[in-house]
């Protein structure tokens, strides 16, 4: 249960962290859209970047909501000691776990809202972002979409022009080979749509090619017996793995073993998705020891200062680790948990000389 020492710093650190969200996520959002303004074209215009950049925000708070938690708990906890109350409170017997448990209910709530956030809104929006900016680049050079992606299943390789929304191909061309690598058929069709437990290709141009001669036969609709999923064929496959949610990395991961390529990458987002709570507690942790440690008795310039330099190394420290998973063969776990244990242990250190 709550007391009125939990809801009154639970209130103050929550109140520093939605400043500091709300500072980031318009920063962020203002040299996003600049960013984004380099891409404007005929067709795609001033107002597509701003519904692109509109729509991928929720992907953006996600992607700082750890920084957001330890830089206000730095804030939060600062505006405590600098009034004398952190003292008082120290003074009165609270034990720093005890204050870490007070601070850790704001985190929680920052938490719940993050997941919820990070597995429905921000992914879906994202994707319709990729679907916005593909449709308007599409109309400029009037033309179907030329993201150009490959698909393997078995023995057949699918290249595919666009995406014309859900469940939708456009100029998709496969290739078909033999067990023994010969190409066997050859199919073009203008596009193909999910029939909800098959594709069904329109327009369709095949040829098959058998021995020394080949037969070419000209079709208006031809069935495709597929078993991956049809979230995977559309502009889903076109985000970076960072940017996607668990069930859609699952997805792929599932797709890719049974195909037998590379998974890393998506392991290694997938890791930090799910470790992600562990990672704000462990900064919020490192965040309460600064404060009652070496940051106590500082101005609030200063611990800003601090919060962003310690926040842009576990950042660098995460870059640096997750190329390991691919590079050295590092399990992607390993990868992922490495620094995260790392703030763990330097909270450790801080608190365990200041108690």
């Amino acid at each position: 249960m709550l007391t009125s020492m939990d809801r009154y710093i639970a209130r103050i650190v929550l109140q520093s962290q939605g400043v500091v969200l709300l500072s980031l996520v318009v920063l962020m959002t203002l040299f996003s859209f600049i960013d984004e303004l380099q891409d404007v074209a005929i067709g795609y215009e001033a107002r597509h970047a701003l519904a692109y950049i509109a729509l991928t925000t929720p992907r953006r708070a996600y992607e700082v909501m750890p920084y957001v938690a330890f830089v206000g708990t730095l804030i939060g906890l600062g505006i405590l000691a600098n009034s004398s109350e952190l003292t008082v409170l120290r003074s009165a017997g609270v034990s720093l776990q005890r204050l870490f448990l007070s601070v850790a209910v704001p985190a929680s709530v920052l938490l719940v809202l993050n997941l919820a956030m990070g597995e429905t809104i921000a992914p879906d929006f994202e994707a319709r972002a990729t679907a916005l900016k593909l449709d308007a680049q599409q109309h400029a050079a009037e033309r179907p979409r030329n993201s150009s992606n490959w698909f393997r299943e078995g023995n057949l390789y699918t290249n595919v022009d666009g995406f014309g929304g859900e469940g939708v191909l456009l100029g998709v061309r496969q290739f078909e080979l033999t067990d023994d690598g010969r190409l066997e058929r050859t199919v073009r069709a203008a596009r193909a749509v999910f029939e909800g437990d098959h594709w069904l290709l329109e327009d369709v141009e095949a040829t098959y090619f058998m021995g020394d001669a080949t037969e070419a036969r000209k079709l208006e609709t031809l069935r495709w017996e597929s078993l991956v999923e049809p979230e995977f064929l559309s502009a889903k496959s076109l985000i970076d793995p960072q940017k996607l949610g668990v069930r859609d990395l699952a997805q792929t991961i599932d797709y890719l073993e049974r195909e037998a390529l590379e998974t890393t990458r998506y392991e290694v987002a997938l890791w930090g998705r799910l470790l992600q709570p562990v990672a704000i507690l462990g900064l919020v942790w490192l965040a309460t020891g600064f404060v009652v440690g070496p940051l106590r008795e500082v101005s609030m310039g200063v611990r800003l200062s601090m919060g962003l330099a310690v926040g842009l190394g576990f950042k660098y420290l995460q870059d640096l680790f997750a190329p390991m998973a691919t590079v050295f063969g590092v399990s992607s776990f390993i990868a992922v948990i490495v620094p995260i244990l790392i703030c763990w242990a330097a909270g450790f250190v801080l608190v365990r000389r200041a108690a």
